[in-house]
């Protein structure tokens, strides 16, 4: 059910917008016809339904050797087995924008109007596409082993080095074979599942540390703010880049204001992002005072 409502959740942000001020925009034509299948939350219900089924179904063993098949058949695929490009070529091993195995598969899986990247050549693809789904499972799975250390090891010492020892170790593995499998989000390649995960698990440590060893927990408050209400966060962040104002949006307009005050655009766009935090933290502030918690 979780699953069904973060698919139906990002379809309806595909599909929440109305073009008023074009007359010649059709939503049925130009939003629901070319509704982007897969998105942010629609991955983060496909990871979660099958991580929970290799939570109910395998030991903690079967998750890890699952996880590194997972790694190992995705690198493997993306390196070695060729696709043909719209021209007739036959190529394999490339991690491309708009050139891989990936965007191949979700190009002729799904169709080009229904990816993110409708328009990139040669090949149209969605960074959060289908085949590279697979290593997003495999992401999942390795917080959920990591979650399975923690509640069988009661003692915070031997969590902290265990984490640190196996994030480093992480880190370093994701680092030597990004010669042969770039780091990149976008496609999601097994450089940056060791990576990510890595570092996710030294960052833990250290907030656990703080949190639980040296009781230090003022500075939380805003963390626990937003993660109380993370999928409401997400969709008031995108809904509102997507209210209409003049010829632009709420958010380029803003944007343009804070443009005319800084012309360094790295600082522009912080002061942004900042703003944006802070107008953020004031909506689920008051949702977490009031009670307001939306479970999907």
């Amino acid at each position: 059910i979780r699953t069904i409502k973060l698919i139906a959740l990002g379809w309806f942000l595909a599909l929440f917008y109305y073009n008023f001020r074009d007359p010649s925009f059709s939503w049925l034509d130009d939003k629901l016809l070319q509704l982007r299948v897969l998105g942010v939350l629609q991955r983060i219900g496909l990871v979660y339904l099958i991580a929970l089924c290799c939570l109910l179904y395998l030991s903690p063993k079967k998750i890890a050797v699952t996880c590194i098949a997972l790694l190992l058949f995705y690198g493997a695929a993306m390196l070695y087995i060729p696709y043909t490009l719209p021209n007739g070529e036959v190529v394999s091993g490339l991690w491309l924008h708009g050139n891989n195995l990936s965007a191949f598969i979700d190009n002729a899986v799904l169709g080009s109007h229904h990816l993110y990247y409708a328009n990139a050549k040669p090949l149209p693809f969605d960074p959060e596409g289908l085949f590279s789904t697979l290593p997003a499972i495999a992401s999942a799975l390795s917080g959920m082993l990591a979650a399975v250390y923690l509640s069988k090891q009661p003692d915070l010492k031997k969590q902290a080095c265990t984490l640190i020892f196996l994030g480093t170790l992480a880190v370093i593995a994701g680092y030597a074979i990004s010669p042969l499998t770039p780091i990149n989000k976008a496609l999601w390649t097994p450089s940056y599942v060791l990576l990510s995960s890595g570092l996710a698990a030294i960052f833990y440590t250290l907030c656990s540390a703080i949190l639980d060893i040296y009781k230090l927990r003022s500075w939380s408050a805003p963390f626990i703010v937003f993660g109380a209400n993370a999928i409401l966060f997400f969709m008031f962040a995108r809904l509102l880049i997507m209210i209409p104002l003049g010829d632009s949006s709420l958010k380029g307009s803003i944007y343009g204001l804070i443009q005319l005050v800084f012309s360094n655009d790295y600082l522009a766009s912080f002061c942004f992002s900042l703003l944006f935090l802070v107008v953020s933290y004031g909506v689920m502030y008051s949702c977490y005072r009031k009670g307001i918690f939306w479970k999907v």
